[in-house]
């Protein structure tokens, strides 16, 4: 018989020492590559004590957290890490909730002035303001053009504006900063093992939808920045500008000597997305365990049409308490 599991860790910003708890009344941990930061809200128990004392007494706004979830059985341990972050808000009430960011917590409070780029590359930016955090970039880093932020900004906030400007997704992943560019994704460009999944096996429940590849409405456009600093822009089809609204557009900063060119690759990237595709997401047991970024593969023998296709977790909640262990996946970009 499979027994719940967790390992709660908090270390205190000023002590430094640790404090371990194996029980949580309820957890809830969101996790996206959409988002800059992950979130937690941990719920104890009121008379969760540690040496004769409440554990209020121990914890506090900066403590540093560690959530591990997962299951027992005959003695076995199968137990994963769903967060690393620190507490944003203690509730002393009853019962005890812990408001918990991920790393970005730290970056929210890191702070940088007035930065001027004359061509913008998250490479750069990342050996000059987090050197302290590992990184990795994802896609190609070409450059954005010029980029000027005037004034005293934290480093979120910088990483908040490219994102809303260019396209670009700042998240954490195991410890490490990804900046993935050009809507590239994490899992294709790892080539991760999928994880597995399958209707009536260990998938609960989906508000998955599937589309044909002839109805995917998706359009392309492609930048590049020249040598002379001039900008060209080709979209895919060539008729985007008067017929937008039928479309979803995905924005590329790619390389290009011409129009013909870039052209020419808007129109094959173009291609890539037509294909069957679903939306949407599903909830399974805490096991297998599954990470924003990771592959999942969805067997559905009921459905041929949609049997066997992969794609990328774009973001997942692990939710863990009284009714059990569960992970909800939303699924995002389809890898053929």
């Amino acid at each position: 018989m499979l027994e719940l599991i967790c390992k709660l860790d908090i270390g205190h910003k000023d002590n430094k020492k640790t404090y371990s708890f194996d029980y949580v009344a309820n957890a809830e941990v969101v996790t996206s590559c959409n988002n800059l930061t992950d979130t937690a809200k941990i719920t104890l128990p009121r008379n969760l004590r540690f040496k004769g004392e409440s554990i209020t007494e121990y914890i506090s706004k900066g403590d540093s957290v560690k959530l591990q979830l997962g299951y027992r059985e005959n003695g076995k341990e199968e137990i994963k890490t769903v967060f690393n972050g620190y507490i944003n808000t203690v509730s002393t009430g009853t019962p005890i909730v812990l408001e918990c960011e991920n790393e970005m917590y730290l970056l929210k409070k890191k702070t940088v002035k007035d930065l001027y780029f004359a061509n913008f590359k998250v490479s750069e930016f990342f050996k000059a303001h987090v050197p302290e955090i590992e990184y990795e970039v994802v896609g190609d880093d070409t450059g954005f053009g010029e980029v000027r932020i005037s004034g005293e900004v934290t480093v979120a906030s910088v990483l908040n504006y490219l994102e809303s400007h260019y396209p670009v997704k700042f998240f954490f992943r195991g410890g490490k900063l990804y900046g993935v560019l050009n809507y590239s994704t994490l899992g294709s460009e790892k080539g991760f093992v999928p994880v597995k999944f399958r209707w009536g096996w260990n998938i609960i429940s989906d508000t998955l939808k599937y589309t044909r590849a002839e109805d995917v409405k998706v359009a392309v456009c492609c930048k590049a920045l020249l040598k002379d600093n001039k900008s060209l822009v080709a979209y895919a089809p060539k008729n985007y500008e008067n017929e937008k609204k039928e479309y979803e557009l995905r924005t590329f900063y790619v390389q290009a000597t011409s129009q013909a060119e870039l052209q020419d690759e808007a129109e094959r990237r173009q291609k890539e997305f037509k294909c069957d595709k679903m939306e949407g997401d599903f909830t399974a047991f805490g096991y297998p365990h599954v990470e924003k970024g990771d592959l999942v593969l969805i067997r559905d023998e009921d459905h041929p049409e949609r049997d066997n296709m992969k794609f990328v977790a774009d973001a997942v909640t692990y939710t863990f308490g009284k009714d059990g262990y569960r992970q909800k996946i939303k699924l995002g970009k389809r890898i053929k």
